[in-house]
């Protein structure tokens, strides 16, 4: 799956395709990635891990995502309520 994003990221030539490494980012967010950057993992999918969150973070818009807390994709809409209501406590 890591290697069919990775392929799905760079456009033919090489280059960044942007809008779907956008998409990738705001529907799965960051967290998924730091799934697979764990040690018992295969060594190929931590580079491959690593290399999509590389080429999202090399994204101007990625570090203000992450200070705003809107790093975490389109899968936890909705959850703002539990976010709240735990800072409140």
């Amino acid at each position: 799956m890591l290697e069919l994003i990775l392929c799905l990221i760079y456009a033919e030539g090489g280059e960044l395709d942007h809008s779907f490494a956008d998409a990738i980012q705001e529907t799965l967010g960051f967290d998924w990635l730091l799934l697979f950057l764990q040690a018992h993992l295969h060594n190929t999918t931590v580079v491959r891990a690593t290399r999509i969150l590389v080429n999202h973070a090399q994204q101007h818009t990625c570090a203000e995502q992450v200070q705003e807390g809107l790093g975490s994709g389109n899968w936890l809409d909705g959850t703002d309520i539990m976010l709240n209501r735990q800072l409140t406590l």
